[in-house]
């Protein structure tokens, strides 16, 4: 009897240690998962122009632009959609394996011209966050027939122009705030001197209302994409834009992010890199590796 027992007890025990080695790897592969991020490289660019002598901090040549697809095309890279991003930090659906984002900020009507053309020739994306009270204004300026409204070296995209490129399946609409692209009075999406957090919400959720007004019959539904300008913000402006509805926000720190599966607290913190002209596709991405 007593042989019986301690057969049974060394039979429990070795049952019980396989059981829970099993869990224990099992759980030690998940945080294995987890753990391992990618680096996820955002390109910020503004202006394109064909004049190399309008090439500045914020202004590229659509020859450069080219070529800074080709480096990402010949060095492996697959650009993606915040939407793509958004589904691989929530439900784990995989990504290429060099993932990069390509951001244009502010509107300009140059996209339209020449990096859209580009960027369906290389078969790549890009989101365009766009100040919704420029693009009112040259919507209104087209309307009047005026003929400064398509001056591609200073001209913003119009509504119908928006439109088109979010129905392409090419670009994403971002908001780049309806009127707080300036850096007089309030700066980009900072507080101003003196005024109380609830002032300030209702600030900021009043300009996020008004964008999306502005651009409701352009878009198919609100963008839930945000970039603040000139990457000015306050440490509540990402819980505001949370109560707005946005899923992904674009600051403008110079710096790869490192994203995994299951953790979404990047996705309001996504740096980018400045893209000048006047440098090369090989200078410009040397600062990424």
């Amino acid at each position: 009897m007593k042989n019986f027992y301690r057969c049974l007890i060394i039979t429990v025990v070795a049952v019980g240690t396989y059981i829970f080695g099993a869990f224990g790897a099992a759980v030690a592969c998940m945080s294995s998962d987890t753990a391992k991020t990618t680096p996820l490289p955002v390109l910020m660019y503004h202006n394109i122009t064909k004049k190399a002598a309008l090439r500045s901090k914020y202004a590229v040549t659509a020859a450069e632009f080219e070529s800074d697809l080709q480096y990402l095309q010949k060095n492996g890279y697959t650009s993606i959609s915040v939407q793509q991003l958004t589904d691989y930090a929530y439900n784990g659906t995989p990504l290429p394996d060099r993932p990069v984002i390509i951001t244009f900020d502010d509107g300009f009507e140059s996209f339209y011209a020449y990096a859209y053309p580009l960027l369906e020739k290389y078969d790549c994306k890009a989101v365009v966050n766009v100040v919704g009270a420029y693009a009112k204004k040259y919507t209104e300026l087209e309307r009047q027939g005026n003929p400064d409204c398509h001056n591609l070296d200073y001209s913003y995209l119009n509504f119908d122009e928006i439109k088109k490129l979010a129905d392409s399946g090419i670009a994403e609409i971002g908001c780049h705030t309806y009127d707080m692209h300036t850096l007089k009075g309030r700066r980009g999406c900072g507080k101003t001197s003196g005024e109380s957090e609830e002032a300030y919400e209702k600030a900021l959720s009043a300009d996020i209302a008004a964008f999306r007004q502005a651009s409701a019959d352009c878009l198919d539904g609100d963008s839930l994409i945000f970039a603040y300008p000139y990457g000015i913000y306050s440490p509540q402006t990402p819980d505001i834009l949370r109560k707005n509805g946005f899923i992904a926000v674009f600051d403008c720190t110079e710096k790869i992010n490192r994203i995994s599966r299951g953790d979404i607290s990047y996705l309001f913190h996504l740096h980018r890199y400045n893209r000048p002209g006047g440098v090369s596709s090989e200078s410009f991405f040397a600062k990424m590796n």
